[in-house]
């Protein structure tokens, strides 16, 4: 049977600013073990916080590649700007 945790968190990933940043956990056992796990990753925003209008999104010249442990979106135009993104499901990071 897999630990179970009986801890969780929400965090507002959109109150970032662009840029690296670094999220840390740190547990405890119960019989005094320690271990800290940390992740390093890059925000990158669009021009607006909410896109409402449906054709500032363009994906007519988009590519998309679908592999083992990630999924690729290549020049998507978001308010005529390109955006290439990843999906990296392995070690869970998004990257633009």
């Amino acid at each position: 049977m897999p630990p179970q945790s009986g801890f969780s968190s929400a965090y507002a990933y959109s109150l970032l600013s662009s840029g690296t940043h670094t999220i840390a956990a740190l547990a405890h056992t119960t019989v005094g073990t320690t271990k800290e796990s940390a992740a390093t990753f890059e925000v990158v925003k669009f021009k607006q916080a909410f896109i409402n209008d449906p054709d500032a999104v363009d994906l007519t010249g988009t590519s998309c590649s679908v592999g083992t442990d990630e999924i690729s979106v290549g020049n998507a135009q978001v308010e005529g700007d390109a955006y290439d993104v990843t999906l990296d499901l392995a070690d869970g990071r998004a990257r633009l």
